[in-house]
């Protein structure tokens, strides 16, 4: 009986978990990220959360532009950010910017739509 009690109410916490998480991503952000004035392509870019929400990402494509996405969702929960950008050796921008520590990218993102651009120097 209390092995029955215990699934039910662990089912219920993940239901009432989940229904909660479609509705936070109430938030858009995108962005282009630059180097010495110059698109940044194909590298990620990850925005870690400072609460408890889940990162969101994406990949910069050909003109260094960035659309995020929270798992396979489009969107990201609002909230202070630290932000991380990481590419292929020849993108030719400093590693610290590759670790939440040493980026200095640090941004905050709003309810409805955001546009942030990233600009490494």
């Amino acid at each position: 009986m209390f092995e029955k009690v215990f699934k039910f109410w662990c089912f219920l916490c993940l239901v009432a978990w989940c229904s909660g998480c479609s509705d936070s991503l109430e938030s858009t952000v995108r962005g282009v990220v630059t180097y010495q004035g110059k698109p940044v392509v194909d590298a990620m870019v990850n925005f870690h959360p400072k609460q408890h929400s889940p990162t969101a990402y994406d990949m910069t494509d050909q003109r260094g532009r960035y659309f995020l996405k929270t798992g396979t969702s489009n969107g990201i929960v609002p909230g202070g950010y630290w932000v991380t950008i990481t590419g292929a050796p020849e993108s030719g921008f400093p590693q610290q910017y590759q670790m939440r520590g040493t980026s200095g990218l640090d941004f905050e993102v709003v309810s409805g739509k955001n546009q942030i651009d990233i600009v490494m120097e």
